[in-house]
């Protein structure tokens, strides 16, 4: 029974993540942009020097750019060559995170954690996005998985080496960001370090990740100042790249990241769960990376979510004793959990105008996303009902193929509506020849856009030209683009 779910579960997984990437085009100002540089490279030939649109671009490392670029060099479309490299290796970590996870507690936390980080929003969310954030975090996740063995005083060299790998990764991903949010494996490994802080992994991370950084200082002197300086200082202190947001940000983040297993990540918190030193090392680490990406002046929701996978085996440690301990608390969770189903669909309905105008255009939602908050609310009673009959491990399955369904309705109901309103659909909208189209004042999320499906920037409009709405687009839920022919 338990091989029939697992596979059924697996073919789920492959079709939620695997099937919406190419139904809605290129958003945000971040997803086009690094999609250029990765089609640049590949049609350059240049591994080395990210270019946007012939111009050195050194704010991100190059290891999302070098999966994208793989991507085009096999021919997978505009949007597939992008995307379809991250959410493979999303998947990819989702197999290596069970059969690691159940290792080192058991089968149960292995699958729990599994389902409750494949069917969390913010992993949904950005394995379906060609940004940084999966890379990152995926890299970053599987290292501190692989140092327990570490922490809890288990000599194991070839998991330090792989360790080590994974950092350098993780660092060719975002740069020294991993490497300070691991501070805390140092501390608790700290009695055994000549076991760990041998020459093999220090050669291992060397010859990964400083090659790229030596060679591309080499040949773009500038590089130094802009990345470290600009960017990844930057981040931290200065607000001029216009990220800022209050200490207290990532607090109703995390909550909204967890959905729509928020309330068993409260399981994360159990006191008990911290007798054992490797879980009170993931503990530490959570901390010590909240409050570090807390103080950082500059904010974005994916900044959090290489804490995510950590989160999740910690709440799973937790469901996991809540079992036997206190089996009517995990009930009354799961059925609480169940309740909060429906937000799927409002999600549906404030996702495409979110995207476009931030959430606080999204409301109020629409009669037809209202019609169908109604349905919903019955078939969900039914559901939150469901724990009280059966056991904890046959609710826990119930309510993971509950999630699993609420996003598939998310894609089927959401994607279209953000493709009708993206950059993509406008291109396509263009009376031919496009290329004698030019772009007014528009947002750099529109201009990125544009740029990308171009393929070459369009020029400016003059300061003569005034704003046009293209035909089909309603301005009341998508905005004013000034784009005309010359």
């Amino acid at each position: 029974m338990s091989r029939r779910i697992a596979l059924a579960a697996l073919l789920v997984l492959l079709f939620i993540f695997l099937s919406g990437l190419t139904s809605f085009g290129l958003t945000g100002p971040d997803e086009p942009r690094y999609a250029s540089i990765g089609r640049a490279m590949a049609t350059s030939g240049d591994w080395v020097t990210p270019r946007l649109w012939g111009q050195g671009w050194f704010e991100k490392p190059p290891l999302l750019y070098w999966m994208m670029a793989a991507g085009f060099r096999l021919g997978l479309g505009e949007e597939a060559a992008p995307r379809l490299p991250v959410a493979l290796a999303s998947l990819a970590f989702l197999g290596f995170y069970f059969l690691y996870v159940r290792r080192e507690f058991n089968a149960f936390v292995g699958a729990t954690a599994a389902g409750l980080l494949a069917t969390s929003a913010l992993w949904m969310g950005y394995s379906h996005a060609a940004v940084t954030d999966i890379p990152l975090s995926i890299t970053f996740a599987a290292a501190c998985l692989l140092l327990l063995p570490v922490v809890e005083g288990r000599t194991a060299p070839v998991s330090v080496s792989a360790a080590a790998a994974l950092l350098a990764l993780s660092v060719l991903a975002k740069g020294l960001v991993p490497v300070v949010l691991l501070l805390p494996f140092a501390w608790f490994a700290r009695r055994t370090w000549r076991g760990w802080l041998r020459p093999l992994p220090v050669v291992v991370f060397c010859a990964i990740a400083l090659p790229w950084y030596a060679i591309c200082q080499v040949l773009n002197p500038q590089f130094f100042g802009v990345f470290f300086i600009q960017h990844q200082l930057g981040r931290f202190t200065s607000p001029d790249l216009q990220h800022v947001q209050p200490l207290w940000f990532y607090v109703p983040v995390m909550v909204l990241a967890l959905f729509p297993g928020t309330l068993l990540g409260s399981f994360a918190f159990w006191p008990r769960l911290y007798q054992d030193r490797r879980r009170k090392f993931l503990g530490v680490t959570i901390l010590f990376g909240f409050l570090f990406l807390s103080v950082a002046r500059n904010k974005l929701p994916g900044y959090i979510l290489p804490l995510l996978p950590l989160v999740c085996v910690l709440a799973a440690c937790g469901v996991d004793a809540a079992r036997t301990l206190r089996p009517r608390r995990l009930t009354a969770m799961l059925s609480a959990s169940a309740l909060l189903l429906p937000l799927f669909v409002a999600a549906a309905g404030v996702l495409p105008r979110a995207l476009n105008g931030g959430l606080r255009e999204a409301f109020p939602l629409d009669p037809i996303t209202v019609g169908r908050l109604w349905i919903a609310a019955p078939i969900c009673l039914i559901a939150a009902a469901c724990p009280l009959f059966l056991s904890s491990g046959k609710a826990l399955v119930l309510w993971f193929a509950l999630a699993a369904s609420g996003w598939i309705y998310v894609e089927y109901a959401a994607l279209p509506w953000v493709d009708a309103a993206s950059a993509r659909s406008l291109w396509r909208d263009l009376p031919e020849p496009k290329r004698s189209f030019c772009v007014g004042a528009v947002s750099r999320n529109w201009r990125y856009g544009l740029n990308y499906y171009s393929v070459q920037p369009l020029p400016d409009c003059g300061a003569e030209t005034a704003p046009a709405i293209l035909p089909g687009w309603s301005a009341s839920d998508r905005p004013a683009v000034a784009v005309e022919g010359h």
